[in-house]
């Protein structure tokens, strides 16, 4: 089955990752677009956390990753089959290259993909790991794209494994589709961020410190205690501290750990990404652990302090100009900044 000229030129990325790894594929769609010259990618994965690329990025349409009928791109190969007319051909058929994170052990999912894009056309289908392997030099985002770099090299013949030196010629060339800002806020966000600090009882947006004490990992979280005793060094700087809590922190947390922050600083609870977003771009920066979040205020280019423990900074570190990492300054792994060292980070880069 012959595919419509007027799709030609299109990309879609499966997206299964968290809000960070969501955000960490935009380079990947600058990429596709520039030198694969895709007039449009689209991206499919949680609805809850793509919204957040909606009209804010490069990415074109937004697919729900729970749409009717995925499901069964799960189904053992050998056993899959689609009848004819089936809503899975529509959905595949206007993508000449197809980048999947999603898959499964079996490696079903991208067999049954590649049957079902096949089926109206010859499209590319690669499937890219989400986690970078340990001595891999760069960011993750660069890894994103290096994998397809090297997946396409592969295919025309030229190499079949790229050496860890041309891997770091490679990362260098790719570091301009991380330039910043790789989110960007519209002014609708803009007005629900300032409705959102009026309803609060912020009267000076510049400054306000948005702190989210959590992450979708507890190894990756700053203890509570420190966040409350940070946010008294910077309530006694003139700064207005607001700790956001996501729905991680909603489940994980009691009375007990939402009382500690209540006594702190203000505490909001149930916005959505975008309307974090939006509050966000009103602020004077932000802190936070290695989290999603974190991600998402680099990717705006807001002052952000992201407070790491053991997470690897060369690949998971918030993309921007304004980003500032605080790590312990004794070498033992695993062992946290102190209150003392974050405050002062803070407030020297915000001031500054």
């Amino acid at each position: 089955m012959k595919k419509d000229t007027e799709t030609k030129q299109m990309g879609l990325i499966i997206q299964p990752g968290a809000v960070g790894d969501v955000i960490l594929t935009i380079p990947l769609i600058r990429l596709l677009r520039k030198r694969m010259g895709l007039n449009q990618v689209d991206v499919m994965g949680r609805q809850e956390r793509m919204d957040l690329l909606a009209g804010r990025c490069e990415v074109g349409q937004i697919i729900s990753l729970e749409r009717s009928g995925l499901h069964k791109m799960f189904e053992e190969s050998n056993k899959f089959e689609l009848p004819e007319g089936d809503e899975l051909f529509e959905l595949f058929r206007p993508y000449d290259v197809i980048a999947t994170f999603l898959k499964d052990k079996q490696g079903y999912f991208e067999q049954n993909l590649i049957f079902t894009a096949w089926c109206t056309h010859s499209a590319e289908v690669m499937t890219l790991e989400l986690r970078p392997k340990g001595d891999w030099p760069g960011h993750a985002a660069g890894f994103f794209m290096q994998q397809f770099c090297e997946l396409k090299l592969r295919e025309s013949g030229i190499v079949r494994r790229m050496t860890t030196a041309q891997e770091r010629v490679q990362l260098s060339l790719l570091e301009e589709f991380m330039a910043p800002p790789l989110i960007k806020v519209q002014q609708r966000d803009i007005n629900r961020g300032r409705e959102i600090l009026i309803r609060e009882g912020i009267k000076e947006a510049n400054k306000a410190v948005v702190v989210h004490p959590g992450s979708g990992g507890k190894h990756k979280c700053w203890f509570i205690k420190d966040f409350c005793d940070l946010a008294g060094y910077l309530t006694e700087e003139g700064m207005e501290v607001m700790f956001l809590l996501g729905p991680a922190e909603q489940e994980r947390w009691g009375e007990k750990e939402r009382s500690e922050l209540g006594e702190a600083g203000l505490v909001l609870e149930g916005l959505n990404l975008e309307e974090v977003a939006g509050l966000l771009s009103c602020c004077a920066g932000f802190v936070g652990n290695d989290s999603g979040i974190s991600h998402l205020a680099g990717a705006l280019d807001l002052p952000t302090v992201a407070i790491f423990g053991e997470s690897d900074i060369r690949h998971w570190r918030p993309l921007g100009q304004k980003v500032n990492i605080c790590q312990s300054k004794e070498e033992a792994s695993g062992v946290w900044p102190k209150v003392e060292e974050v405050a002062e980070a803070v407030i020297r880069f915000f001031e500054g």
